[in-house]
């Protein structure tokens, strides 16, 4: 069993920074209005790469940006009205290493956002009232032996005033 977990610790030790990978938007729909899509990847070193897109119908790459940090890169994409939702791979070759980076192209929803999304409304309200400072519908709560402050007393603005839920109904 030692042996297992110091087999499984080197290989985590040892695996390569492609697992380490960051893209921003995590994900993207088919369907948009505008077809062009940036996507930044960050990983150590990931603008001295270079990165490709395996054929993908309907996805092309457009272009690639590396900023002064070199820890990001920015690639341009074009999708067109014609790509279906699948995996678009990225091919990212770092001198000898070939690796690949997968990315999701979801289908967009096509419901209208005004019937489908329902928004904010009353229901999802939560008022926050502290019922000591209403009025004490049950002076029989007041004396609670669990606190610091055991007794109610409504004319020291700094001690507790023995409002409650009665109270606040009333």
């Amino acid at each position: 069993m030692k042996k297992m977990m110091k087999a499984l610790f080197c290989l985590l030790l040892t695996m390569p920074t492609w697992a380490q990978t960051d893209l921003y938007p995590t994900h993207w729909f088919t369907g948009m209005k505008d077809s062009s899509l940036q996507i930044m990847i960050h990983r150590k070193d990931i603008g001295k790469a270079t990165v490709t897109l395996q054929n993908y119908p309907g996805v092309k790459l457009i272009k690639s940006h590396v900023p002064e940090n070199k820890n990001y890169l920015f690639i341009d994409l074009a999708i067109a009205k014609t790509a279906r939702p699948g995996k678009l791979q990225f091919r990212v070759k770092e001198g000898k290493d070939l690796n690949t980076i997968p990315y999701t192209l979801n289908s967009r929803n096509t419901e209208n956002g005004k019937t489908r999304v329902k928004g904010v409304s009353s229901a999802d309200l939560v008022y926050l009232i502290m019922p000591d400072r209403f009025a004490n519908g049950d002076p029989s709560n007041d004396a609670i032996a669990t606190l610091r402050d055991t007794q109610a007393d409504r004319n020291n603005p700094f001690s507790r005033h023995g409002g409650d839920l009665k109270g606040v109904e009333e």
